[in-house]
């Protein structure tokens, strides 16, 4: 199972649960919250091409 905030793996869902609720605490119904623009940011950005300037 993987942590939809921080990609990180875990092998079932308790111990997801137990990692969402010490490292990402939210109220609830958060997660059904967008994540932040930020993330799209980093999405969109062109790639770097060695040589071009």
């Amino acid at each position: 199972m993987k942590c939809e905030i921080c990609n990180e793996e875990f092998v079932n869902s308790v111990e997801l649960d137990k990692h969402k609720e010490r490292e990402h605490p939210m109220g609830e119904g958060d997660e059904n919250l967008e994540k932040p623009d930020m993330l799209q940011d980093q999405e969109q950005r062109a790639p770097i091409v060695p040589g071009k300037n």
